[in-house]
Order: C-alpha cells, then sequence, then structure tokens
C-alpha cells in the first residue's frame, strides 16, 4: 500500500498553474531550453496544485529536500483567489523563498 510519501517524491524545478492548455505549453516550451522537462510539473486547477504542494512541503520538513526553484501561476485561473494563494504558498517552508511569478493571460 502506497502512502503519502511514495507519490510524487521527485525533485521538481518549475510549478506552473495555468488552466488554458495553450499558455500552459507555451510556458513549458519557453522553459525547456533552461530546466528539464521532467522537472517541471503543470496543473490546471489549484485543488490538485495543492496536493502536490502538501505531499511535498510534507517531504521537505521531513528529509529536506524536493523545493522548487520556479512557480508561474496565472492571476485568473478559473476559481481562485491568487492573492489567497500567495499567501499560502509564502506561508510554507518549502515555497516561502521560492520566486513566484504571477500574470494574466486575459486582455
Amino acid at each position: 500500500m502506497k502512502t503519502m510519501l511514495d507519490v510524487d517524491t521527485k525533485s521538481v524545478d518549475v510549478i506552473i498553474l495555468e488552466d488554458n492548455p495553450g499558455v500552459q505549453r507555451s510556458i513549458v516550451d519557453c522553459l525547456e531550453e533552461f530546466t528539464d522537462l521532467s522537472k517541471i510539473k503543470t496543473f490546471s486547477k489549484e485543488c490538485e496544485l495543492w496536493r502536490f504542494i502538501d505531499r511535498q512541503n510534507l517531504l521537505f520538513c521531513l528529509h529536506h529536500k524536493y523545493k522548487p526553484k520556479l512557480i508561474i501561476m496565472d492571476l485568473k485561473i478559473g476559481g481562485i483567489k491568487a492573492f489567497r494563494t500567495l499567501r499560502r504558498l509564502r506561508s510554507l517552508k518549502l515555497t516561502r523563498h521560492t520566486p513566484i511569478v504571477m500574470f494574466s493571460d486575459s486582455s
């Protein structure tokens, strides 16, 4: 039986929260020159992001590894309060000092 620690235990350099698959792909395309694609984790829903972050935060607290190097998130992703999400990310040891880039793809 798998435990929480057995799931998603690989190191992730970049986390992307974006609900538009085209924009998500464009961001990944821009990053692939600088980062191994296997080290990029994308999410289209906030709940998916938090499930992953909660597991990674637990691992970080226990082992001090698996800390992301960058978080990129859409300000206007459906159903999230971007600044609430930012405050929550800043409250965790795992992401307290991680650079966060927030953007909006709407015109």
